[in-house]
């Protein structure tokens, strides 16, 4: 679990969970009620779609024989998500998303992104200590799910506790694929 927490605005998280942290400037969009994959740049607007490529039988065979998904530190988690994202099997998006194992919270000013000791979710490893993270990843994809639900209808909050529910079960799937590949091998 991440120690601290930063506190954003709904235009900071769409920016930082786009990966696009440079535009700010170009970040129009929000404003005038488009959605937040919706930008404006000097030639246009444009949307972005995070692509990305399934992963193979033989790629999660090869990571399996690296990594257990079940009993792993957290560099050996963040080893594994680097080898997810270069593959492009995961997008910049899902990286920053599973990497911080942050969640949406109500803080003192609203909604917040980042730890929070009042979440109920189960501490992540640190240093040298292993952990169960396809667990882990199952806990925040629901917690994210559930979170949407307390979230306005049409506001910006359901739209990003949904995106950051999307990321984490997106490596879910990957990290189970691996996971059954592993227990085959054993």
């Amino acid at each position: 679990m991440i120690t601290g927490f930063q506190k954003v605005s709904s235009q900071n998280i769409n920016l930082a969970m786009t990966g696009l942290q440079n535009a700010k400037s170009n970040y129009p969009a929000a404003r005038y009620g488009r959605s937040p994959d919706t930008y404006i740049s000097g030639d246009g607007e444009y949307k972005v779609k995070p692509e990305t490529s399934k992963l193979t039988d033989e790629m999660a065979i090869s990571l399996a024989k690296k990594y257990d998904v079940k009993n792993m530190t957290r560099d050996e988690y963040g080893s594994l998500l680097k080898e997810l994202r270069n593959a492009g099997v995961i997008s910049s998006q899902d990286f920053s998303v599973g990497f911080g194992g942050a969640v949406p919270y109500n803080g003192p000013s609203g909604l917040t992104i980042g730890a929070s000791k009042d979440s109920g979710l189960e501490a992540w490893p640190f240093g040298k200590e292993k952990g169960d993270f396809t667990k882990l990843l199952q806990a925040c994809a629901q917690y994210c799910k559930d979170f949407s639900y307390s979230q306005d209808k049409d506001g910006k909050g359901k739209e990003i506790c949904n995106s950051m529910s999307g990321s984490y079960q997106r490596l879910l799937s990957a990290f189970e694929q691996i996971g059954k590949c592993r227990d085959k091998e054993e």
